[in-house]
């Protein structure tokens, strides 16, 4: 038996992506979006995604991927290979590194879903 999946991930977000906003991205203590990876290739800067804000677009990539390419596995990437962190939002509001696990662990619980449709026979 062979896995088939794709490589996601939900860690940061670029300022070309659909619904990009300041909004879906964490902030520092001192008010400043923070930074995340720069893909020298595109000379583009992303940003830290804030835990709360992916599942509008991890359900989005779901609902899209499951039933064109029937997946049977899925690989997020970096959810399990960094620590949770604490992190502040636009307003200046705290959200603990429980609410960033909290976060991530319904966002695998919405991967072990099955997609209406898929896998139906």
């Amino acid at each position: 038996m062979f896995l088939w999946g794709l490589h996601d991930n939900y860690i940061d977000i670029y300022p070309d992506c659909d619904d990009f906003s300041y909004e879906n991205v964490t902030f520092t203590p001192e008010g400043q979006p923070r930074r995340a990876w720069f893909n020298e290739g595109r000379e583009a800067q992303s940003y830290q995604f804030r835990p709360d804000r992916v599942r509008p677009f991890l359900r989005r990539n779901l609902d899209l991927i499951a039933p064109a390419l029937e997946p049977s596995s899925y690989f997020v990437d970096v959810w399990t290979s960094i620590n949770a962190f604490d992190y502040f939002d636009r307003r200046g509001n705290f959200h603990s590194k429980l609410e960033t696990l909290r976060c991530w662990g319904e966002g695998f619980n919405a991967i072990r879903q099955p997609v209406a449709g898929v896998h139906d026979q």
